[in-house]
């Protein structure tokens, strides 16, 4: 395009300081590479940061695994389970679980008694032992003589009771569903039932699959609903 015929474009003069001096340059080179290189640098203190953090992560775990009780079992498939229990927090998880597992050991029952009789050493003391022992001595002949079959069922998760002098003591409630046979014909019985259980810790956690803390004391209570019948069971918890 010719001279001639190229648009004049207005042209700002430049500004000069008070002082008649030109402004000098904002331009810093510092800024100029944060600006290009931030992202590389957030990484980079990223990248130092993890391994710090995990670190840390890492001692704080193996600091409370070496004050935690430490047990192993087996499922029902034969997989052998080695871990760390939860520290003795009253409050603590593990204890409503093994309240639980242990209320099913105790309250499943079939004509000859216990549905699940190996496993009532791993959740109960020898003292409990004797106590759940001689209950079932004491039902047997009815349970046979009416082919009974008990399967409980757990309304709400165990809850903790008060006690001044420490011990870990919970209440469980659900019902016991009963089914057997009278007079050749078939009968079922629905009855509530609520269970207090003391739990201490375990001897010897190793030996036989046992878990950290074991039921040494219970109480029983259960309400059938056919007739309103009151069945108690005590182990000396009052």
């Amino acid at each position: 395009m010719p001279d001639s015929q190229k648009p004049d474009l207005p042209v700002t003069p430049r500004k000069e300081s008070k002082s008649g001096d030109r402004a000098q340059s904002t331009f810093h080179v510092h800024r100029r590479w944060f600006a290009e290189y931030r992202l590389k640098a957030f990484l980079i203190a990223v990248a130092i940061l993890v391994p710090l953090v995990s670190l840390k992560w890492t001692k704080d775990a193996i600091a409370e695994s070496k004050r935690a009780t430490w047990v192993w079992n087996t499922d029902s498939n034969g997989v052998l389970v080695f871990a760390p229990a939860e520290l003795a927090d009253p409050d603590s998880r593990i204890f409503r679980e093994i309240g639980i597992q242990a209320a099913e050991v105790y309250l499943k029952r079939n004509p000859a008694g216990l549905s699940n009789p190996e496993l009532l050493t791993r959740y109960y003391t020898a003292e409990a032992q004797k106590a759940v022992r001689l209950e079932l001595r004491s039902q047997e002949d009815e349970r046979n003589r009416r082919n009974l079959y008990d399967q409980p069922e757990f309304t709400r998760m165990p809850e903790r009771l008060d006690d001044s002098g420490g011990a870990l003591r919970y209440r469980i409630q659900g019902f016991i569903v009963r089914s057997g046979v009278i007079d050749g014909l078939p009968q079922r019985d629905v009855g509530d039932f609520r269970l207090s259980i003391e739990l201490t810790p375990t001897v010897a956690v190793m030996d036989k699959g046992r878990f950290p803390y074991q039921i040494n004391r219970y109480k029983k209570t259960v309400v059938w609903r056919s007739n309103k019948r009151s069945e108690e069971f005590t182990s000396a918890l009052k």
